[in-house]
């Protein structure tokens, strides 16, 4: 399915290269609307992937990883993201964990990505807590942006459940989806307390040491 996709998308970005104010306005905002679909359609087809090799990933750990050094990552990541919306990122100490680092790597990305793109009208404020759960660590990606009516704090972690438009905010709603699936994969759960208004709470456990 990919390679199909990606012709679409080349093609339609060529025609409205060549074409674009050629036509008419009709005939143009036609030709935007082409060229948007054919890039979410690939977007999508990428996160579907993403989803499937983690729930079909192999489950085996090489070793322990520092979700400090992982988090240092995710920030050079988002760098430009945090510098142009005057974000203030924090976060306490956190442990090694006994995951695999491009798990940690994409429960950090989607999480404090969500924290920088549902932001309220003040600078975004972001903080990942840590603290031992029993034989768990249960972490936390703390944001104060718009916040999350309690009635979807369960739908959340579906496939494809938007609770935004995509014309505000892009996106194809699997990013939790695949957050939520990581960590069942490592016996750990996944919840989220929040909101309208008020921010949002995503706390997840994980195997550490």
């Amino acid at each position: 399915m990919r390679e199909p996709i990606r012709i679409v998308t080349i093609y339609s970005q060529l025609f409205e290269k060549k074409y674009k104010g050629s036509l008419d306005e009709q005939a143009d905002g036609f030709i935007q609307h082409t060229v948007e679909a054919a890039q979410r359609l690939e977007a999508l087809l990428d996160d579907l992937l993403a989803y499937t090799q983690t729930a079909e990933g192999p489950q085996t750990v090489d070793s322990p990883v520092d979700a400090n050094a992982c988090l240092a990552n995710t920030l050079t990541v988002f760098e430009s993201a945090i510098a142009e919306s005057g974000a203030t990122v924090t976060s306490d100490s956190l442990p090694v964990l006994r995951v695999n680092e491009v798990h940690i790597q994409q429960l950090l990305q989607n999480l404090i990505g969500n924290g920088l793109k549902y932001r309220s009208e003040a600078p975004p404020r972001i903080h990942i807590s840590a603290e031992k759960d029993r034989q768990m660590w249960k972490l936390g990606v703390i944001d104060n942006g718009i916040g999350i009516d309690g009635q979807y704090h369960k739908q959340v972690f579906g496939l494809f459940k938007r609770l935004h438009g995509s014309g505000k905010y892009a996106g194809s709603g699997i990013g939790l989806a695949i957050c939520h699936k990581i960590v069942e994969r490592y016996g750990g759960r996944m919840w989220v307390e929040s909101e309208p208004g008020q921010g949002s709470k995503f706390f997840f456990t994980l195997p550490g040491e």
